[in-house]
């Protein structure tokens, strides 16, 4: 139903290639619309070499052309392919085209052995209902050419029409240049076609039988079956066969009806092939004597079975030879090798060798046969006279003698007899007179005897069982599935086909008899394994289980166990596989020694598959399994602890050998920190000999942890057990981390000091670093740390300790004193990030805080956390901040700034102190000298309620805010001094923006600040604006001098001023930093008295503190006279403590010596001096007179 518009080939269009077209129906195709036609075919072969077109079905195609000539209906051809034994029928082409069947355009194809009916030639065209020829040089033979419209044959240039029919064509027979003569072979009769138009196949009597080219025809014809059959071929694409029995000798074509006429035409040593059912016997005299049989042989050939009239090539069936009681099937004498090969031999009758009878001593060849239902007085399957014939894989069943051997009978001779199948024969199986044995052979039921026959014997393995036809009854003798026989042939046989040509072996071996089961049971079970294994630990023998029958089948797996010590062993597999034909799967077996096995000791499990289909078919394997030395170690247990510097501890470990034989083991250890200073790591013992298995040994690791070890190390030991000899190791990790004990640390930047393994701890093995003296510290630790200079950044405080500095190391008092004056503790940063990171409530006191440097805020130090750090007595000095805080920032804390110098730093709000939120109590502070490009040159606050309390604050610079910018919140600004600070813009003193509404201010000292001293805030009406006369303010000491502002601050809870003095000292604190401290003492009366010589004078004396601050004075005495002795003298004065205000009573004791003259006076000065100011002192004069 193809259709082409174009050059040519409705259904196949084949150009300028070498193609086979074989066995196809092309019908109902077209080509239209131009071209030159080729309605079923299209060849254009110019240049290529021939193609072949055979055995196709060429019907209803139709093509017509533009060009001249055009047309083929069924095939067009230009080339020289080989067109034969095609049925081309009733194709057309259109009124004005040529050649219905086919059209020849050029070159020299061959037309040979085809049926061309029916074709349709154009009316008006060149003609050719059957065939045209426009220009070529055909051989045109062997065809029937009948029924075409428009002439039979028609040749436009000349072709010659030889051994053909040509008959009952419209037109002409044959025209043009075509010759269909009769001293050609041509023929003009009816074809006696079976059912023309329908079925081509030729009736008996038909003329074109016969009548093909003697010389010259296809070997086979349209359905494959050979020519000739018969002495001649036949015209047309079938070749006429009558009957069942079909016979050929190998090298020629003919085939007979008869086997006999086969081998009769057969010279020496050719083959004789056999197909069908040959039945009946034909006489054969041989000398004086006739002897009657399907096939007599008398010359060697060999007579084989199994091909069918259209298969000649490979034997693929059954054939019978019949002999119909008239006689023998086969007779074999003669002197020359004969094989006789896959038969049914049935129906024989005769004396001796019902089936086949072997006449002479000869040693012809036997194979692949079933005898069947034979009859004779000797060997009713088989007799033979002599001679030493190769009986194998032969079938005797069902035969019968009257006498002796039913399935077989030797009157002499030593035939070899091997894979037979002798069973339900009557009147013994095999009768012999010389001893003869069966090898691989299955005799059983036989009337008479089986293995009991006289001289019949059998090798081990042959058997004696009902073989399991498919059908005993209804003669099929095929072996059934569970057949014993299936797969039991000799191993080493070399036959490889059965009696139907089937393949053997299939599977894995032949099968007894001469059927090859085509549907068997079969498995593979594979490899054998041998592995090694250890104790308790799985091994796995791996296996590939493999159907290897041709049917689905289910393997049941078994096993057994073989062991050296049996006790304990453990197999597993998967019980049961179903699998299709050809499918494998892994089957591993798993096997375990015991946990106590010992090395050397053995296993074996013979694992059986069993095919569930038939029982006696199953493969094993065997799997090995030998325990190896498991050389083994175990150390236990892990240790993990928390210990204090100073601790000695041992850890007990149990070396265990877990091996299965006794071993040597090395004891070593390995330690991160054995050999620093202080630390010692001991093992004991170091070594284990002979250590059986499953033994143990107690090892111990000692530990002396030093004094100094810092807390957070963690120190590991690696003790390790290793086999010189099996190389089995063990390693345990013991692991003890130094605890963070309480206590204060020590940093100090000296000589000696080091943080590597320090815990800071000790004095006199101080820590090198702050940073490292802060993580080793625990909450209450205080960290103390000497005097010198620091070039640490971004030191962090995230625990509640007091970190200090202003120690000294060495001399009275060392580590004791913090004295930040006389000994400065300088943390510089450098330039390289923040000094200090404050998180929670830690203090820092004593410190000189310089260097600091962060994009962002709190140069010197950022306080983050909601917690109340303090940070108290500190020189925050040279710091810069990008954002907030170049001295400070707070950012959420509520933390006490308090008695620090805030000097010289820099932000762009805040340049001494910034608060973003919380509530910090900023009080007591020096704050000048600072800047901020912004706000808030000396302290901005951004939010919470911050408490700017008693803050002295001078000389800052911003561009708004000089002194403070309150941006936003409540902050308290109360008893603070800000005074001559700048502001580029406003707001020189005191800014306070509209967000910052909850702002109170009052009691303060606002003045002389550039660009107004208060911006957006109003003084408060205890405020004063004047000159607080510090004492040195070109020297930056701020200390107050005679200040206004004395005396005129608000009472708060501040109790301690910038130096520490309490506050207040008069009747109100001073605004401001500091607490002017007023320094005072008067010391009366002056006294008059007299004494003896030797007497002493005593004199009272007091002493008024006419200060505003509690004071102790020295009280000396110093008698202006030689020998005189006074109390106290100068170098052991008296101390007095005395209050502001306040009045003590001293004494002053004169010893007057035992010499003094009477008269003489003495004047003792009694002098009481300030200790906090040497300065501030008074005298008063007492006069003593000797007595007369």
């Amino acid at each position: 139903d193809n259709v082409c518009s174009g050059q040519g080939g409705g259904g196949i269009y084949v150009i300028r290639s070498s193609s086979t077209i074989r066995d196809n129906r092309i019908y109902n195709n077209t080509q239209q619309d131009g071209g030159n036609g080729g309605g079923g075919i299209y060849i254009y072969q110019w240049d290529a070499a021939p193609s072949t077109v055979e055995r196709n079905d060429i019907h209803g195609n139709s093509a017509s052309g533009s060009s001249n000539p055009a047309g083929g209906g069924g095939v067009f051809v230009l080339g020289s392919p080989q067109i034969r034994n095609n049925l081309i029928y009733s194709n057309t082409v259109d009124s004005t085209d040529e050649g219905g069947g086919i059209l020849i355009y050029d070159d020299s194809p061959t037309i040979d052995g085809n049926t061309i009916y029916s074709n349709l030639a154009g009316a008006s065209g060149g003609g050719g209902g059957g065939i045209y020829n426009h220009n070529g040089s055909p051989t045109i033979r062997n065809n029937v050419i009948v029924n075409n419209t428009n002439d039979g044959v028609y040749g436009s240039s000349s072709v010659t029409v030889n051994y053909s029919d040509i008959w009952g064509n419209s037109g002409v027979r044959c025209g043009g240049n075509a010759t269909c003569i009769a001293a050609n072979g041509n023929i003009t009769a009816a074809p006696m076609f079976a059912n023309p138009g329908v079925d081509f196949h030729l009736l008996s009597g038909s003329p074109c039988i016969g009548a093909a080219d003697p010389n010259n025809y296809p070997s086979d014809d349209y359905a494959g079956y050979a020519r000739p059959f018969g002495p001649l071929a036949d015209m047309g694409a079938y070749e006429f066969y009558t009957g069942t029995c079909f016979a050929q000798v190998e090298g020629a074509t003919r085939v007979y009806t008869t086997v006999q006429t086969a081998v009769d035409t057969a010279t020496v040593g050719s083959l004789v092939k056999v197909a069908g059912v040959c039945q009946g016997a034909q006489p054969r005299a041989a000398g004086s004597d006739t002897f009657t049989q399907t096939a007599y042989i008398s010359q060697s050939l060999t007579l084989r079975g199994g091909y069918t009239a259209t298969n000649w090539t490979t034997p693929t069936a059954q054939t019978i030879l019949d002999a119909v009681g008239l006689g023998r099937a086969v007779y074999i004498t003669g002197t020359g090798a004969v094989t006789v090969d896959g038969f049914t031999l049935q129906g024989g009758s005769a004396s001796a060798g019902g089936g086949l009878y072997i006449a002479a001593p000869l040693s012809p060849t036997v194979q692949n046969i079933i005898f069947y239902s034979n009859t004779a007085g000797y060997g009713g399957g088989l007799g033979l006279v002599g001679g030493n014939p190769r009986l194998y894989h032969n079938t005797f069943v069902a035969n019968t003698a009257n006498t002796a051997g039913g399935g077989l009978h030797v009157a002499a001779g030593s035939p070899i007899i091997r894979n037979a199948i002798i069973v339900s024969n009557t009147g013994s199986s095999i009768t012999a007179t010389t001893p003869i044995t069966l090898y691989y052979s299955d005799v059983w039921g036989n009337s008479g005897c089986d293995w009991g026959c006289a001289n019949v014997f059998s090798d081990t393995a042959s058997l004696s069982a009902d073989p399991l036809f498919v059908d005993f009854g209804g003669g099929n003798f095929h072996l059934a599935l569970k057949s014993p026989c299936v797969h039991a042939a000799d191993p080493g046989d070399t036959l490889t086909w059965d009696m139907e040509g089937d393949d053997r072996p299939l599977g894995r071996g032949s099968d007894i008899g001469a059927d090859e089961a085509a549907t068997y049971a079969d498995v593979l079970l594979a490899p054998y394994s041998w592995l090694g294994g250890i104790p308790g630990q799985p091994v796995g023998h791996p296996h590939i289980l493999t159907n290897t029958g041709s049917i689905s089948d289910t393997f049941n797996l078994t096993h057994t166990l073989v062991a050296s010590d049996s006790m304990g062993w453990d197999v597993s597999y998967t019980p049961a596989f179903t699998l299709t034909a050809g499918e494998a799967a892994e089957a591993p077996v798993t096997v375990i020694a015991p946990d106590t096995a010992v090395s050397g000791t053995w296993a074996i499990v013979v694992l059986t598959a069993t095919s569930a289909a038939n029982g006696d078919i199953y493969d094993v394997v065997s799997n090995t399994t030998m325990v190896n030395w498991n050389p083994g170690v175990e150390l236990t247990p892990v240790y993990t602890e928390h210990v204090n510097p100073g601790t000695v501890l041992t850890y007990e470990h149990t070396l265990l050998n877990t091996g299965n034989a006794p071993d040597s083991f090395d004891v070593d250890f390995s330690s991160s920190y054995n050999g620093s200073p202080g630390w010692t790591v001991s093992v004991t013992p170091t070594q284990a000999t002979d250590l059986g298995a499953q033994q143990a040994l107690t090892v111990w690791v000692r530990i002396e942890i030093p004094g100094t070890a810092p807390g957070g190390l963690i120190e590991t030991t690696i003790i390790s057990a290793s086999s010189p000899a099996s190389g089995a190791r063990a390693l345990v990790t013991d692991t003890t981390e130094i605890n963070y004990t309480t206590g204060d640390r020590y940093a100090a930047n000296v000589g000696g000091a080091t943080d590597e393994l320090n815990n800071c701890l000790i004095p006199s093995t101080p820590c090198r670093t702050i940073g490292h003296a802060v993580v080793q510290a625990v909450s209450g630790d205080t960290v103390k740390v000497a005097e010198g200079v620091y070039n640490e950044n971004n030191v962090t405080l995230n625990k509640n300790i007091t970190l200090r500095g202003g120690y000294y190391t060495s001399g009275p008092g060392a580590w004791e004193v913090s004295d930040p004056q006389g000994h400065e503790t300088i943390v510089d940063a450098q330039g390289t990030g923040r000094v200090f990171y404050v998180f929670g409530s830690p203090t820092i006191e004593a410190f000189t805080i310089k260097g600091g440097d962060t994009a962002g805020s709190g140069g010197g130090i950022y306080i983050y956390s909601l917690g109340a750090p303090i940070i108290r007595g500190n020189v925050i000095t040279g710091n810069t901040a990008g954002v907030y805080g170049g001295g400070i920032h707070n950012e959420m804390g509520a933390p006490t700034v308090e008695q620090n110098v805030l000097a010289y730093n820099e932000a762009a709000r805040g340049g001494g102190f910034s608060s973003a939120a919380g509530s910090p109590g900023f009080w007591s502070n020096m704050v000048y000298d600072n800047a901020a490009s912004a706000d808030g040159g000396g302290v901005y606050v951004a939010g919470g309620n911050a408490r700017i309390w008693h803050d002295t604050i001078y000389s800052n610079d911003a561009e708004q805010g000089g002194g403070i910018y309150l941006a936003g919140g409540s902050p308290v600004v109360s008893n603070t001094i800000v005074v001559r600070n700048t502001a580029a813009i406003t707001g020189g003193g005191i800014y306070k923006h509209a967000a910052a509404a909850g702002a109170t201010l009052d009691y303060n000292d606002v003045w002389d600040n550039t660009n107004a001293d208060y911006v957006g805030a109003t003084a408060g009406s205890n405020s004063i604006s004047l000159d607080p006369d510090f004492l040195n303010e070109a020297a930056r000491d701020l200390h107050l001098y005679d200040s206004p502002c004395e005396n005129t601050g608000d009472a708060t809870s501040v109790g301690e001023d910038f130096d520490g003095q309490p506050r207040a000292m008069g009747t109100a604190p001073d605004i401001g930093a500091d607490e002017r401290r007023r320094l005072g003492v008067q010391l009366e009366p002056d006294n008059t008295d007299n004494g003896d010589p030797g007497a002493t004078v005593t004199y009272e004396h007091v002493v008024t503190n006419t200060g505003n601050y509690t004071d102790t004075f020295t009280i000396e005495a110093s008698s202006s006279s030689l020998g005189w002795t006074v109390t106290p003298p100068p170098d052991d004065p008296d101390t007095v403590e005395v209050g502001p205000g306040q009045a003590e009573t001293v004494y002053v004791q004169v010893t007057i010596t035992g010499t003094a003259a009477y008269g003489f006076q003495d004047r003792t000065t009694v002098t009481a001096t300030s200790t906090l100011n040497p300065d501030v002192y008074d005298t008063a004069v007492d006069t003593a007179t000797v007595n007369l």
